[in-house]
């Protein structure tokens, strides 16, 4: 099965000093104040990894959806927060930004699924 949807896959460390509730607060923040506004956001997960990484999954219904987001990231003061916290030593977080199309999209056979719940 394919989608236009969009995953957007945004890795990053963070800066020195901030600790993870300060990154909990400054994502809850850009999540209430700007994500959950704009046309074709799917959904986001921010995931934690080993020693330090993180990544912030974002789905959106198209590629156009997505740059239309990105553009208007750079007026939002809860976006600017949100980018404060993260590690800035290679340049804009931003820039280490990926897109990917989703080609496959898989889910539990219903058999499987009511044998979880």
């Amino acid at each position: 099965m394919t989608t236009n949807q969009v995953l957007e896959w945004a890795p990053f460390r963070l800066k020195a000093g901030v600790d993870e509730a300060t990154l909990l607060e400054a994502s809850e923040r850009m999540q209430r104040d700007f994500l959950s506004a704009q046309s074709g956001f799917v959904r986001r997960e921010l995931i934690k990894g080993a020693e330090g990484a993180y990544t912030d999954l974002v789905w959106w219904e198209s590629f156009a959806a997505s740059q239309a987001a990105m553009r208007m990231a750079a007026g939002s003061a809860a976006v600017r927060t949100y980018l404060a916290v993260m590690e800035s030593s290679c340049g804009d977080p931003r820039d280490s930004v990926s897109l990917f199309g989703i080609v496959g999209a898989y889910r539990p056979a219903a058999r499987l699924l009511a044998l979880a719940i």
